[in-house]
């Protein structure tokens, strides 16, 4: 089994914008399943939060806790990875939608720049 590597830094486009910087993004080991939990930071223009989610070799799935207000509140985002290179690396892209609002406020499609995810065995 593989999982995609997200760790360290990087950085995704939403199409409202806004640039948000992961920092310091670390894994942890896959489960047998082969799904990482990954936990680190992010900025955008006049905010910083705390990441916390799952990745596997084909998606991720985060929340970003903006200006770490607690649990509900900033953005929950989703995207697969596509592969981009015969080495198999890949890039991401996805969407994101508002949570607080309840999922109701706004919303966003947003991909990776700048760097590419290759796999890492479990």
């Amino acid at each position: 089994m593989v999982v995609r590597d997200v760790t360290g830094t990087w950085s995704f486009q939403q199409d409202n914008g806004f640039t948000v910087k992961m920092r310091d993004i670390e894994q942890g080991q896959a489960s047998d399943q082969g799904v990482a939990t990954l936990k680190g930071d992010a900025t955008t223009t006049g905010l910083d939060g705390a990441v916390t989610g799952f990745v596997d070799s084909q998606s991720i799935t985060f929340t970003i806790d903006w200006d770490r207000s607690g649990p509900g509140q900033g953005g929950r985002y989703r995207g697969n990875f596509s592969v981009v290179a015969l080495d198999g690396s890949s890039v991401l892209s996805g969407s994101t939608f508002d949570l607080d609002h309840g999922g109701k406020g706004s919303t966003a499609t947003w991909q990776s720049v700048g760097h590419t995810f290759r796999t890492r065995a479990v």
